[in-house]
């Protein structure tokens, strides 16, 4: 079961992987976010607020758990939606600085482990020797 039961994604480009919001740029070989904007595509609920554990402050929740089984319930009660997206940008960069494979059935601990590191430990480190991108001026 890949990244808590999700189909296995054809990978293709620009297509969605795992059913978790990103997408695989194979021409880049890459992963990253889906695009959209808005509550609806961050899977924010406008009416319905949760202490976010990560953030320290009463923020808008996810509509749904965002994986199935026990984890997904806990990050659905405890986390933000604003606190998952910066969850999924992290992955992200894990991903693509330790070019995990996403239909490798040893990215879905990596997957789990960095859920609690980020979001309940705060304990999350980026790979060692990561260099951020640095945020172009805008014009």
């Amino acid at each position: 079961m890949l990244l808590g039961g999700s189909p296995r994604a054809e990978g293709g480009r620009g297509r969605p992987v795992s059913g978790w919001g990103f997408v695989w740029d194979e021409g880049k070989g890459v992963l990253s976010r889906s695009v959209g904007g808005g509550c609806e595509a961050a899977g924010m609920s406008e009416s319905r607020t949760v202490m976010c554990v990560k953030l320290h402050k009463e923020l808008p929740g996810l509509d749904a758990p965002p994986i199935p089984g026990p984890v997904g319930k806990r990050v659905y009660e405890q986390v933000s939606a604003e606190a998952w997206k910066l969850f999924e940008e992290h992955f992200i960069m894990v991903t693509n600085e330790y070019r995990l494979d996403l239909m490798d059935e040893s990215t879905n601990q990596i997957f789990f482990d960095q859920i609690e590191k980020f979001l309940f430990e705060d304990s999350a480190a980026p790979p060692s020797g990561y260099v951020p991108v640095e945020a172009k001026p805008e014009a």
